[in-house]
């Protein structure tokens, strides 16, 4: 059911607390995935480097592979951002066991580009309407395995009343890799988890779990729920 225009629908204060809890409580995890996924998505890349002149054929697929594995780590990483948000204990495993989403999840990014991009061709405001419009898309991909233009569909519905939020949540959250990026390498490493929890967090408030998909939904990622949960050991 869609909430009312004029409904908050999600925090973004509330959403950066939970962020920064689950960073908080979990760096050293966050620290692993940054340097796996630094290491296993750069490798394609060197190889494409040092062949492009040697060997152009091995240089290609070397980028095509790299493209590949991004989109696969993007998946990885959005399946365990949503484990936390859902109370549940994720894994490293996670962040290379999705791969048969890898088509959807590369047309629904390439379509919500092409959406992005006309919008800013006709004109600045579109293009911001349909960042906002489609910025779900994705997370629905990952979160019910919905197919490219139905999540698109989907996403344009559970934002519909709340792209103004978005649009100040997107401003709010750049705001805090900027604090990070000031404070040099250790802030990045806190700032970045933050947002990207904080992310899934508001995503879950615009689509929450539905029943019986596993584990139940945290109370307060439920319209109505209690507004300090993030304190609450696990």
């Amino acid at each position: 059911m869609i909430a009312p225009t004029n409904a908050p629908r999600f925090s973004i204060g509330e959403a950066v607390r939970f962020g920064w809890g689950v960073t908080r409580r979990n760096f050293g995890f966050f620290v692993v995935m940054v340097i796996v996924t630094t290491i296993v998505d750069g490798i394609p890349g060197k190889i494409q480097v040092a062949t492009q002149k040697s060997a152009p054929l091995i240089s290609i697929l070397a980028g095509l592979l790299g493209g590949a594995i991004g989109l696969v780590t993007s998946i990885g990483w959005t399946k365990i951002l949503l484990r936390f948000v859902d109370g549940e204990q994720p894994t490293h495993a996670d962040l290379y066991a999705h791969h048969r989403l890898l088509f959807k999840y590369f047309l629904v990014s390439l379509l919500t580009m092409l959406a992005i991009a006309a919008g800013f061709v006709l004109f600045i405001i579109p293009g911001f309407l349909a960042m906002m419009r489609y910025s779900m898309s994705a997370f629905l991909v990952v979160d019910r395995g919905l197919g490219p233009i139905e999540a698109m569909r989907k996403s344009a519905e559970i934002t519909r009343g709340a792209r103004w939020q978005l649009f100040v949540a997107g401003f709010a959250l750049l705001g805090v890799m900027i604090l990070g990026f000031m404070a040099l390498a250790i802030g990045v490493l806190w700032a970045f988890p933050t947002v990207m929890v904080a992310g899934a967090f508001i995503y879950r408030r615009l689509s929450p779990r539905e029943p019986g998909a596993g584990a139940g939904v945290p109370a307060a990622v439920l319209p109505g729920g209690p507004k300090e949960w993030w304190t609450t050991p696990r």
